[in-house]
């Protein structure tokens, strides 16, 4: 039995070894790297980007879920409470919860920044004729 030698292998195959010159190899010798350099460094086309929450207004009747607690409800109102501003919702059996203004909601599956809805229109200039004399 001869000692185990690199070119062992080759008398298996039908190749001779040739002194100076390596082994052939069953490896391409241009591996590509399906990983990159950094797979953290870039995202990548194939991973979906966590959707940005767009700014959306409290509007009465709306329907929201809160996040954290799943609940979801309709907007009853918008109120200015502690120095900051919370929505009120109200669950399809009447129940009613208070949660903060801000990030943490979703509307029709999408995340949303919930805001202060935009101040009523207030009345409109005064249209009557002066009642004094000229």
């Amino acid at each position: 039995m001869r000692p185990y030698s690199l070119w062992s292998h080759s008398a298996h195959h039908g190749r001779r070894a040739v002194p100076g010159r390596r082994a052939p190899s069953s490896y391409p010798r241009a591996v590509s790297d399906r990983y990159g350099d950094d797979v953290l460094s870039s995202p990548s086309p194939h991973h979906r980007r966590r959707p940005t929450a767009q700014p959306f207004p409290a509007r009465t009747g709306e329907v929201v879920e809160e996040v954290e607690s799943g609940f979801v409800g309709a907007v009853l109102a918008v109120e200015k409470s502690g120095g900051q501003h919370v929505v009120v919702l109200e669950d399809r059996h009447g129940a009613t919860r208070t949660f903060p203004l801000g990030p943490g909601f979703w509307v029709d599956g999408a995340p949303v920044l919930l805001t202060p809805p935009p101040p009523a229109p207030g009345p409109g200039p005064d249209r009557r004729a002066p009642h004094g004399r000229t």
